[in-house]
């Protein structure tokens, strides 16, 4: 179908977020809640990462770097 997101069903989210989460122990991610951590990745049609949020900061946006990691420069960060 056009419309990607339709092919995705909520009971298949918990294998990807809440269920790792619990795995790993991480008692503030898997959810979007008050109090949880606020890390999240968007995905394009073809599953490709365009937007990552950590923290509840946006470092991507639509592909474009906005904050830079650590031990990263503008060069490492557009690669």
């Amino acid at each position: 179908s056009g419309d990607w997101s339709s092919d995705v069903c909520s009971s298949d989210l918990p294998l990807v977020t809440s269920n790792v989460a619990r795995l790993l122990r991480f008692a503030d991610r898997g959810h979007i809640a008050e109090g949880y951590r606020a890390d999240l990745l968007l995905l394009d049609e073809s599953n490709k990462i365009t937007d990552v949020m950590i923290h509840g900061e946006w470092h991507v946006r639509a592909n474009q770097p906005l904050r830079l990691g650590k031990f990263e420069t503008k060069k490492t960060a557009e690669s």
